[in-house]
């Protein structure tokens, strides 16, 4: 019971990530929607005026809740990525807690395991693109 517990948060989880996103506006600037709720602008940018990782993935979520895939892709092109496999979650959650899953199971699996590796890749990815995008004059 416990387990399908867990999983349903997993799910309610997934759900309020997306449901915040659709509450968000975009910021114009690619990044800084986050602020909108209280949290403080990235410390990387404010210290070295250069993007962490993290940087633009709730403005990409946001755009992606509005079908922008092009704006998304410039807000953090890992963000497109994360959306997807935010929805694999809430999916997985939804099918654990009907389902009953083991929990230990799943989180030691090869596919899990693959999914954590593919996020590390997407995120420095995504964070080299918007360094080149930078120095390039691309992008704020």
């Amino acid at each position: 019971m416990i387990a399908r517990a867990g999983w349903g948060v997993l799910a309610a989880l997934g759900i309020a990530t997306l449901l915040i996103a659709h509450a968000l506006e975009p910021s114009p600037a690619g990044l800084g929607t986050h602020e909108a709720l209280g949290l403080p602008p990235c410390g990387s940018r404010a210290l070295f005026s250069l993007p962490c990782p993290g940087c633009g993935l709730t403005t990409a979520f946001s755009h992606l809740m509005r079908f922008e895939l092009s704006a998304a892709v410039r807000a953090n092109p890992a963000g497109v990525y994360l959306f997807v496999v935010n929805l694999i979650l809430i999916a997985l959650g939804a099918l654990g807690a009907l389902r009953g899953y083991c929990f230990k199971t799943v989180a030691a699996s090869r596919i899990t395991r693959l999914f954590a590796i593919l996020t590390l890749v997407a995120l420095f990815g995504g964070w080299m693109a918007r360094l080149l995008w930078l120095s390039s004059g691309a992008v704020a």
